[in-house]
């Protein structure tokens, strides 16, 4: 038998700034994206995670854009303002990872890291 004891509490969300909201429309009448998922259709975990994001991010309203590692193809990310590796296998990440480095270094965000 399992027990548990559940509490009421309040949730507050913070109202961002006026110059925040200046900066993200800026960004998006300059053709930046919201968010970019990385997933790996040939992974281990194929797009489960990736499709949790999705409906995750479908949920909240998130502009998101997906690239998928295994096609190897190429990727601008100074086109995004975040991006969520949504996949286990990071050796499989080599070929874009010093172009990655890079866009963190210039203010690109990557939660968790």
């Amino acid at each position: 038998m399992f027990q548990y004891w559940l509490k009421q509490f309040l949730v507050g969300f913070l109202d961002p700034s006026p110059e925040e909201l200046e900066v993200v429309g800026q960004d998006f009448e300059n053709g930046k994206s919201g968010t970019l998922i990385i997933y790996d259709s040939a992974g281990i975990d194929r797009e489960l995670t990736a499709s949790q994001y999705r409906m995750i991010f479908g949920y909240m309203g998130v502009d998101f854009s997906e690239w998928d590692v295994a096609s190897r193809d190429e990727i601008d990310f100074s086109r995004f303002h975040t991006v969520v590796l949504a996949f286990i296998e990071f050796e499989k990440a080599d070929y874009f990872l010093p172009d990655l480095m890079d866009w963190l270094d210039q203010g690109g965000r990557l939660p968790g890291w």
